[in-house]
Order: C-alpha cells, then structure tokens, then sequence
C-alpha cells in the first residue's frame, strides 16, 4: 500500500532549481534511503515533505490526503514527523521530560491543568517505556545537557515516535556519533521503528548504513531524481558511482 505519493515536486532558490520535478511512491512500512553529493537538494526535498518549505509546484499525497498546502504541524496531525541531523530537543529539560512533552503534545495537553490525574499518570507511564525500548530509562533524570550527542540523536527520535507517527523521517541520523556507535546505534534505532511497523525515510552519507539498513533508495543529483531500486542495484549504477560513490 502507497502511504507517501509525490508528483513532481519543485522548489527553486532564485535561479537554482534545488528540487526538479521529483515523482516518488513510498510503500507503508518500508525503510527509504536518500543519497546524494552535498548540494543533491536531500534536505530541501524532505524539507518540503514535512513543508518546512513550501512547494513551488507538484503535489504530496499522505495517506490518501492531499497535505501539499498543510503546515508541519498539521503533516505532524497525520502522522509525518521528522528527526532532525542536529537534535531538536530542549537542554534544560530531563530525558523523560522531553518525551513526556512529546505525548502531551500529542495528545493536544499542556500540563496538569487540562489533563486529569489518569491521564497525567498514563503519560508518565509512557514515557518510560519508550525510555526503555531505546535503553535510555536510567537517564530519565539528567538534563539533556548532560548526555552524550549520540544520546541526543536517540532521544530526538524517541520523542518523535511518542507522536505515533505513520512515517518518520530521519537526516542523518548518525552524524556527530563517534564511528564505533553508530552501527549500535542504528540497530537500535531500525529494531524499535521495524517492531512498531513504522515506515522510515532516512538520509545517508553512509553508504554502508544505506546498504545494510534500506529497503529501497532514492539517489539523487542536482535537485533531480537519479535512480531508484533495491540498494544492491542502485549502487552499482554508472551514473551513482560517478557522482555519488566517486568511484
């Protein structure tokens, strides 16, 4: 089943054409890799996808709803959430504070006093649960400030997946994490989002990660889509090893 359909997508920066008429199907469930040379135009289209930007032409069906003109919050509303290459959580708050605001949000709540005491203590128990699928559970109590970036990068996907996302989308995921973790890292990652049946996109330079993690991939260039395929056949493409692979 189709959950992510877009239909020539476009999104020009004066007279550079970042994003060039992509058409591009993502099926519920799959995990898509995006690849590309820096300048490719990765982030702007996933930018339009979750509408940071918004589209000069085309249009983005989720879910069999048009969302081309909806805000990120509203794509949020139906289930199209992303994490971000630098984490977007707050220092100041605890672990487990961040993911509870995560759920409170959600579910449309600012604090105790729009929430009874049920659901108050339903989101607590909530929280750390997530908190212990992505084995953060003894670092509930440290300020986020006091964790490690690769920590971060976890708990801004483990807020993102107490929105209960449809779709998450994920940029680069393991940027800033020391090379010995990141491996580690994504195993935990793509472990919990395959169990809850999620369906991912994720950017990569990596082309190890995109091998051993896609389901699919897109390569793209110049704000165009190159190719696109099962990992093993997209990487072996002429047109991806020159301008991608650099071989």
């Amino acid at each position: 089943m189709t959950l992510l359909d877009i239909q020539a997508v476009e999104k020009s920066f004066g007279n550079v054409k970042a994003v060039d008429g992509i058409n591009f199907q993502v099926d519920q469930g799959t995990v898509v890799g995006i690849i590309g040379p820096n300048g490719a135009g990765k982030t702007t289209f996933v930018n339009l996808l979750t509408g940071t930007l918004g589209l000069d032409g085309g249009s983005i069906q989720f879910d069999g709803t048009d969302i081309s003109q909806q805000t990120t919050y509203e794509r949020a509303g139906y289930g199209l959430v992303r994490s971000f290459q630098i984490p977007q959580v707050c220092l100041d708050l605890s672990v487990f504070e961040n993911v509870r605001v995560a759920i409170l949000s959600r579910e449309q709540k600012n604090s105790s006093l729009l929430t009874s005491l049920s659901s108050e203590e339903e989101s607590k128990e909530e929280a750390m649960r997530l908190l212990e699928q992505f084995d953060l559970a003894d670092k509930a109590e440290q300020t986020v400030d006091e964790i490690t970036h690769g920590d971060r990068k976890i708990l801004d996907v483990c807020a993102s997946i107490a929105m209960q996302p449809k779709l998450i989308i994920l940029d680069e995921p393991t940027s800033g994490v020391a090379s010995g973790q990141q491996r580690d890292m994504m195993d935990q990652l793509m472990t919990q989002m395959r169990q809850k049946g999620l369906t991912v996109i994720f950017i990569s330079h990596d082309m190890e990660l995109i091998t051993d993690y896609s389901d699919y991939v897109m390569a793209m260039s110049r704000g165009q889509k190159l190719v696109e395929g099962e990992p093993a056949n997209v990487l072996e493409q002429e047109a991806v090893k020159e301008q991608i692979r650099g071989e």
